[in-house]
């Protein structure tokens, strides 16, 4: 079931969004929404977490990897969580147990595996791991094929490494990005959209 803040999203602008790169598709619905408010855009997610993955392979209605987003290629540690959008690239309190080795590539790469898009939709919730993604994107940013940006924040770390809101915002202003706004307030987060 789409949430209500995945659908108010929608509505704070009026850009068309040929393509929508989700990055931590995880158990979450934002997908289902853009589907139904652009059927004829192209849905392009990554899941790294393995249970999580095969789970969503046969809902998703777009192309899916099995691969995490990083600033580098490669493996990565990955600890998973009880709750799978809870999984990160951090050891932290939701963390159960040991980190497992997972393939990552850089948002450039998911960004050439899915075809170099227009007109893209980017939507992260990867626990933290933002910042890193987006830097590994230098090219898809520098683009301008990237038109809104959403990111979940948080204004306290969870773990060391963990990116803070000024970080996302500096490196984004120097793409030419601007935040447009926050919602979907919670207790310990929320989400911010960033657009060019």
């Amino acid at each position: 079931m789409v949430s209500k803040a995945e659908i108010q999203f929608f509505d704070y602008f009026d850009i068309p969004m040929d393509a929508m790169y989700l990055i931590g598709v995880g158990p979450k619905t934002e997908w289902v929404e853009y589907k139904r408010r652009y059927p004829k855009g192209h849905l392009f997610g990554c899941e790294p977490h393995p249970e999580s993955y095969e789970k969503m392979k046969s809902s998703f209605t777009g192309t899916l990897f099995n691969e995490a987003i990083d600033e580098v290629a490669g493996e990565v540690d990955f600890y998973p969580a009880e709750v799978p959008m809870q999984s990160s690239f951090f050891k932290f309190k939701a963390s159960k147990g040991h980190p497992i080795k997972v393939s990552a590539i850089t948002l450039d790469q998911f960004d050439l595996k899915c075809g170099k898009q227009d007109n893209i939709l980017l939507w992260m919730d990867i626990e933290g791991a933002e910042l890193r993604a987006l830097k590994g994107g230098k090219a898809l940013l520098e683009s301008g094929r990237v038109k809104v940006i959403n990111l979940e924040i948080t204004d306290i770390p969870k773990a060391a490494g963990w990116c803070t809101l000024s970080e996302l915002t500096d490196l984004l202003k120097g793409y030419g990005y601007r935040v447009l706004r926050t919602y979907n307030e919670q207790r310990t987060h929320r989400d911010i959209i960033y657009i060019r």
